[in-house]
């Protein structure tokens, strides 16, 4: 090789490293205006579901009509239920207008619609969502909102999932299976693709395999919304939470106490020995408020 040649080469491989550099750099750009665009759309659903017991999990509008779409088992038992969006410094009381529990999904809806005006409205994905496609979540774990993103790793139905996955479940349910981490919290929450249009609903994770999550098919929104009620549904109407360790099928793990350190990661193998598949919300997030006077 002569100087000259080296040269070339030298120059070809610093031109080609700012090249993926300059596009690296439009990439992010790309995803910081895409999670402030659709960020707005994305809220925090706190519930009450009795003295001292609360719960918390993640919805985001759906319709032109701000109708807010999250789980069932997010809002399941609750007394009261409040939503609020990240950059709204209160909180609004929502009601239930449709359930399906067999699929997992509810649809509330706020009469504050000024506070509805101008926010991403998470439309479906019209083509098919493939094996590979790049998937972004949303939603509100312990420390606030937060954003992930990874791959597409399958697309599931109930019926043809191995015994002990969602039993109880419509068998006809589609899930999409990825890698985008979610957790406690992320419940109901927007798993979506780089246009900002919705491609499953955050229910579950899966303790028998590592960094896989299961989210509610986007294809199962258009039968909540064919069952919209007239008027609110009552709350004590709803199904009462499961004591045991079963909702609808989905093994859920029982209220965790706080616990530090190495007692944590005791909890934890414990749990993932014990269990299938658990919902994002309805362990970590459940919440008890005990009075420390006297």
């Amino acid at each position: 090789m002569t100087t000259f040649t080296a040269f070339l080469v030298c120059i070809s491989f610093v031109l080609g490293a700012a090249g993926n550099n300059s596009h690296s750099a439009k990439s992010d750009d790309v995803i910081r205006a895409l999670v402030k665009k659709v960020g707005s759309g994305v809220c925090q659903i706190k519930c009450v579901q009795g003295k001292n017991v609360s719960t918390s999990g993640t919805g985001f509008i759906c319709t032109k009509q701000g109708d807010i779409l999250t789980n069932y088992h997010v809002i399941e038992g609750a007394k009261t239920i409040k939503v609020r969006f990240e950059n709204s410094g209160q909180s609004f009381p929502a009601e239930v207008f449709s359930v399906l529990p067999s699929k997992d999904l509810a649809l509330l809806r706020i009469s504050d619609q000024g506070e509805l005006a101008n926010r991403w409205v998470f439309e479906s994905k019209k083509d098919d969502a493939g094996i590979g496609t790049k998937v972004f979540a949303l939603g509100y774990p312990e420390l606030g909102l937060t954003f992930t993103q990874g791959i597409i790793s399958g697309l599931r139905i109930v019926s043809q999932m191995p015994p002990g996955y969602c039993t109880g479940m419509d068998q006809n349910l589609r899930l999409v299976q990825s890698d985008c981490t979610t957790n406690s919290g992320n419940s109901g929450g927007p798993l979506f693709d780089i246009d900002g249009r919705l491609v499953g609903i955050v229910m579950a994770s899966l303790v028998k395999l590592e960094n896989q999550y299961m989210a509610v098919s986007c294809k199962e929104v258009p039968s909540l919304l064919g069952s919209i009620q007239p008027s609110p549904i009552t709350l004590s109407q709803l199904p009462a939470p499961s004591k045991g360790s079963m909702v609808y099928g989905v093994p859920v793990i029982e209220p965790l106490r706080p616990v530090k350190g190495m007692a944590l990661i005791s909890s934890i193998n414990t749990l993932k020995r014990n269990v299938a598949c658990r919902h994002c919300l309805g362990d970590g997030t459940r919440s008890e408020q005990r009075s420390t006077s006297g």
